[in-house]
């Protein structure tokens, strides 16, 4: 397998308690199954795992488990099927409303703990949460485990329409059926992350090692990473650094499973996923906040997403172009807009009408046209990739599981929208990259990174105008001076504007050093 998903539970902390390092481990997953309260979790840490997760562009998936906080959702209960059946539509719907506010969706669904260990002993549980996930948002891949019932998981993928993403444990040990080894049992957990690494790679290639030394074939999608194990970032890295090595591309299923029969969701890589009834985008707000007196913040969602981007931008080019006497400065974000105004001149609660209507026009207008295409400019920016000018071009290629080379045409395959102009005079947040091209900033920022420099952080690449220091993974560098003082405007490139970057190449040489007469 060429493809493989990191998962890991997250977002089980509750109230002042505090379980598992969510922020050191979310950067090294694809997806994120979060606790919906139930067995852990609480709305707040509901809503700021959601939002770690879309800061990072982790797949957001739904984790339900038992109601039984105080045993963890891991002891078992009678419970019947309906009641199973309620108690998944109540969390996954609770969560669903977080990621809309969040401007992203679920993306899957992995039972907890003893809900999960009872769909194997019984998979009409299995049957039960398929049914749910058809019901709710066929879209949503459900996480089985592995090797176990495997052909009823294809029956009720088949009856049901559905994904079913089959998961193997990287810390967990097996039994010769193919089982979890249970927790009582002295072997069952695997603590050293070099040996959970080895495990995962054993796994990925298709072979299960059993408690009792035998081999059992295997063919998982997606690995688990107990999130609240003591080395579970560490874990993680290394499982990461591996696969990564031998050639395993890091994805969430939803981006590589097929969809069965006819596909009525929206295409999962265009990320266009603030939705009702699958159609019209909606904006989680506005809402608004008070900057002292005569200064008004407008919030029309949470993190990165890009319809909310491009009403954002909408709203922009509207408010610039009427010029109202009242306004001042307008300054546009990811996700919102400050606007200055005269308190003499206007109320606030006239400056939030203003904005409303213009909000609702926006949302309109996404839905029925190009985005920031409509009004910006398409710019290609020709980069010289990797040696001196990509200094973590080799780096990011292997965490990403790529070849400099694959990495260097994906870059350059996408038109990227310019979200924001901040940071320094000039500089560009372009988004968006793709899931699977998710990268962290570097741990210790250089102190000098120079202009023109080309770089990848999460799920944005951006280019520094000029010499400064800076965090970002450093791919390439461009010649285009892209600020320039003396000009008007000083900023080549501006919110709404499409960017896409071309290699520039030696004529009979390798890609990415010297440029090529045009």
């Amino acid at each position: 397998m060429n493809l493989l998903d990191i998962n890991a539970d997250v977002g089980e902390s509750f109230g002042p308690y505090t379980l598992g390092m969510d922020a050191e481990l979310m950067p090294l997953l694809s997806s994120a199954n979060i606790a919906c309260g139930f067995h852990a979790g609480d709305p707040t840490v509901m809503n700021r795992t959601v939002a770690l997760a879309v800061r990072h562009g982790v797949a957001v998936g739904a984790h339900p488990g038992l109601p039984d906080l105080q045993g963890f959702g891991r002891r078992f209960m009678e419970i019947s099927l309906e009641e199973i059946r309620d108690l998944l539509v109540y969390q996954i719907g609770a969560l669903g409303a977080v990621a809309k506010r969040h401007g992203t969706r679920l993306r899957h669904v992995k039972p907890h703990g003893a809900l999960y260990n009872m769909a194997v002993k019984n998979p009409d549980i299995w049957e039960v949460c398929a049914n749910v996930i058809a019901e709710l948002d066929r879209r949503m891949v459900l996480f089985a485990l592995a090797g176990a019932a495997s052909g009823r998981l294809e029956e009720i993928a088949a009856r049901t329409g559905i994904r079913i993403a089959r998961e193997c444990f990287s810390d967990r040990n097996y039994m010769p059926d193919g089982s979890l080894a249970p927790r009582s049992r002295p072997d069952a957990m695997i603590h050293d992350p070099e040996r959970a690494a080895a495990h995962v790679l054993d796994m990925a290639g298709g072979r299960l090692r059993c408690v009792d030394g035998s081999i059992r074939p295997l063919s998982p999608h997606t690995v688990c990473v107990h999130g609240d194990g003591p080395a579970a970032v560490e874990t993680a890295r290394i499982i990461r650094r591996r696969l990564a090595h031998n050639g395993v591309k890091i994805a969430p299923p939803d981006s590589f499973l097929p969809m069965p029969g006819p596909d009525t969701g929206p295409d999962t890589e265009s990320d266009t996923v603030l939705e009702t009834g699958g159609a019209v985008p909606v904006f989680s707000g506005p809402r608004f906040r008070a900057m002292g007196e005569g200064a008004l913040i407008a919030d029309l969602g949470q993190d990165l997403s890009p319809p909310v981007n491009r009403a954002v931008a909408r709203v922009f080019r509207a408010l610039s172009g009427k010029r109202h006497p009242a306004f001042g400065d307008i300054v546009p974000c990811n996700a919102s807009l400050m606007l200055t105004y005269d308190p003499l001149l206007i109320s606030e609660d006239a400056v939030k009408d203003i904005l409303r209507k213009e909000i609702c026009a926006a949302a309109s207008g996404v839905r029925s046209a190009a985005g920031p295409a409509a009004a910006g400019r398409r710019v290609e920016i020709p980069v010289h990739y990797g040696g001196k000018d990509g200094p973590d071009l080799d780096w990011v290629a292997g965490y990403l599981g790529m070849r400099p080379a694959d990495l260097i045409t994906a870059h350059c395959a996408r038109e990227y929208d310019v979200y924001m102009v901040g940071f320094m005079p000039g500089f560009p947040y372009l988004g968006q990259l793709p899931a699977h091209m998710t990268v962290p900033r570097k741990e210790t920022p250089r102190t000098r990174v120079p202009g023109g420099s080309v770089g990848l952080a999460n799920r944005q690449t951006g280019i520094y105008p000029a010499s400064s220091p800076g965090g970002w993974q450093i791919i390439g560098r461009t010649d285009m001076l892209l600020f320039d003082p003396g000009s008007d405007p000083p900023a080549v490139l501006r919110m709404g504007d499409r960017v896409r970057f071309v290699p520039v190449r030696k004529i009979g040489g390798p890609p990415g050093h010297e440029e090529t007469p045009r």
